[in-house]
């Protein structure tokens, strides 16, 4: 479900076999991801490539780690347009790269 690999300075992490993040999986998304950066602290990429949906508490869950990382670079890539629409919505441009 999470891949997560690390590309210099930077961890990259992907999802496959999921095109929505829900309150079904989000706990274990954001533990795997925390897990990760309080290791090393390092960048972070989030590859939003086949992510269709996210609900809102998967949503806000996101939004904490960029608030708990933000000294830190958190970036978001190949968001779908709805979750565009999110970031607008939430003021979070700054975190979409492409």
């Amino acid at each position: 479900m999470v891949n997560i690999d690390l590309l210099e300075n930077t961890f990259v992490v992907s999802f496959y076999n999921i095109t929505r993040i829900t309150s079904n999986n989000i706990e274990d998304i954001v533990s795997k991801i925390s897990s990760h950066m309080e290791i090393q602290k390092k960048k972070i990429i989030l590859n939003f490539s086949g992510i269709r949906f996210i609900d809102s508490k998967s949503f806000d869950e996101f939004v904490r780690l960029i608030e708990l990382y933000e000294l830190l670079d958190l970036k978001l890539i190949n968001a779908s347009d709805d979750v565009k629409e999110l970031i607008k919505l939430k003021d979070l441009q700054k975190v979409l790269i492409s």
